[in-house]
C-alpha cells in the first residue's frame, strides 16, 4: 500500500523489544527533562527535503520513548512530575499541534514545541505549562535521531497511548499506523484550541473547523480517561491508566462539580452548569478518583438539553427522541468495548496527526514489525 504524501509506519509497539536503554545522559539532573529553550527547526521551509524519514529506526524511536517514561521517580520540572506521568501530556501534545489549526494555517507542524508563542497559550497551562515537559523528553530523541519535531510528537504520542494502556488492569493491544516524514515550523499556529468551557454544538463546530469528522472528535476526546491536574489524585489510576472510563462516566453521571454553577442536580449527581467558568473547572467523575474539565460535563450525553437525564439503559424509542443521539450512541459504544475504543483510537490519532502536514520529498511506505523495517 503506498500512501500519496509521506511516509507511512505500522508501530506494533507491543511486540517491541528492548536493546538498549534511552540515549539520555542518566547521571543529568532531571531538570534536564524540563526545557524552557526552545529548540532552533532543522526541516523548515526548504530544509525539510533534506529530511529522510527512511533512514529512522522509528521502532526504536517508539521503544525509547516507553523507556523514558518506564524509568522509576521523577521530581522534573519546577512540578517535580514523575516520568510516567509525561505520558499523558506526550499523548495530549499530538492534539494540541495537530488541532491548533483554521483555513488552512497551522496543523500537525511541531510548532507545539518550536514556537515560544505557543507556551502562552491558556490551554496550554492547565493543570502546568506542560509544553517545557514534552521538549525536555523529545529533545534528545530529536536530535540523535535527526527527526522532526511534528514527527516526534505523533509517534511519541503513540508510543505514550501503549505505555498508558499497559498499566491498565483491562489491557489490550493497540496498533498504530503514523504518517511520517513531516516538515515542522518555529511560526505559532492559529490559537483555535477549544477552551474548556465548549459546549457540545461549539465543539461540533470545532471539529468540523479542523477538519475531522463528529466520530473521530468522539473518540480523540477519549483520551481525557488520563489528563488530569495532578493534585490529590490517586497513583497509578488516572494519571497512568488507559481505559475507556471516559464514557462509562459520560454515560452514567456519576458526576459533581466542585467549581462553577449549578442549575440542577438529580439522583445520579449530575450537575449541569448554565455559565462557563474559569478554566480550569474541576469536575470530579467516578467517586472523585477521575478529574475532567467542564466541558467534558457539557458534551456528556446525560447532560442532552441541560436536562438531567441519563441515557445508558435507554430503549432505542427513547433514544430517537434524544437531540444529542449520535453522541449517545458513540459513548454507549465505547463505554461497553475498550476493544472497540482501543481499535477506532489509533486511526483517529493518524488523521489528528496529518492535519495540514507537509512533507519531505523523500516518502515511500513501510511497515514496522517488531524492529524489523521493509520497504514495500
Amino acid at each position: 500500500m503506498k500512501f500519496s504524501i509521506g511516509v507511512a509506519l505500522l508501530l506494533n509497539v507491543s511486540s517491541f523489544q528492548v536493546k538498549h536503554s534511552v540515549a539520555m545522559n542518566e547521571t543529568s539532573s532531571n531538570n534536564t527533562y524540563y526545557m524552557e529553550e526552545i529548540p532552533l527547526p532543522m526541516y523548515m521551509g526548504s530544509d525539510c527535503d533534506k529530511y529522510d524519514p527512511q533512514t529512522v529506526d522509528w521502532g526504536q524511536f517508539s521503544q525509547d520513548v516507553i523507556d523514558f517514561l518506564k524509568t522509576p521517580g521523577g521530581d522534573i520540572g519546577p512540578d517535580q512530575v514523575t516520568y510516567k506521568r509525561v505520558a499523558s501530556m506526550l499523548v495530549r501534545a499530538a492534539f494540541h499541534d495537530g488541532g491548533s489549526y483554521i483555513n488552512g494555517m497551522g496543523g500537525s507542524d511541531g510548532s507545539f514545541a518550536l514556537s515560544a508563542a505557543e507556551d502562552l497559550w491558556p490551554q496550554n497551562n492547565v493543570p502546568l505549562n506542560f509544553p517545557p515537559y514534552v521538549r525536555g523528553a523529545l529533545f534528545p530523541l530529536v536530535k540523535q535521531y535527526q527527526i522532526s519535531w511534528a514527527d516526534a510528537i505523533a509517534v511519541a504520542s503513540a508510543a505514550a497511548t501503549v505505555f498508558l494502556a499497559r498499566n491498565s488492569s483491562m489491557y489490550d493491544p493497540m496498533e498504530f499506523i503514523i504518517d511520517v516524514g513531516r516538515c515542522e515550523s518555529n511560526i505559532a499556529n492559529p490559537p483555535t484550541l477549544p477552551f474548556s468551557n465548549l459546549t457540545l454544538p461549539q465543539f461540533v463546530s470545532y471539529w468540523e473547523s479542523i477538519g475531522i469528522s463528529f466520530n473521530d472528535g468522539v473518540i480523540l476526546m477519549g483520551s481525557h480517561s488520563i489528563l488530569e491536574d495532578g493534585t490529590n489524585r490517586i497513583d497509578g489510576v488516572q494519571q497512568y491508566e488507559w481505559s475507556n472510563k471516559y464514557y462509562q462516566d459520560g454515560m452514567l453521571g456519576n458526576t459533581t462539580v466542585t467549581q462553577g454553577f449549578a442549575d440542577c442536580l438529580n439522583e445520579t449527581g449530575l450537575a449541569a452548569m448554565d455559565d462557563a467558568t474559569e478554566d480550569p473547572a474541576a469536575v470530579l467523575w467516578s467517586a472523585g478518583n477521575w478529574q475532567y474539565t467542564i466541558n467534558d460535563a457539557f458534551i456528556a450525553p446525560n447532560y442532552a438539553e441541560k436536562k438531567c437525564l441519563t441515557y445508558f439503559e435507554s430503549t432505542e424509542e427513547d433514544l430517537s427522541k434524544c437531540p444529542y443521539k449520535d453522541m449517545v450512541k458513540k459513548y454507549r459504544h465505547f463505554a461497553r468495548s475498550l476493544v472497540s475504543f482501543n481499535t477506532d483510537y489509533p486511526m483517529a490519532l493518524r488523521r489528528l496527526s496529518t492535519i495540514n502536514a507537509k512533507y519531505s520529498v523523500k516518502d515511500g511506505a513501510y511497515i514496522l514489525e517488531g524492529t524489523n523495517m521493509t520497504l514495500f
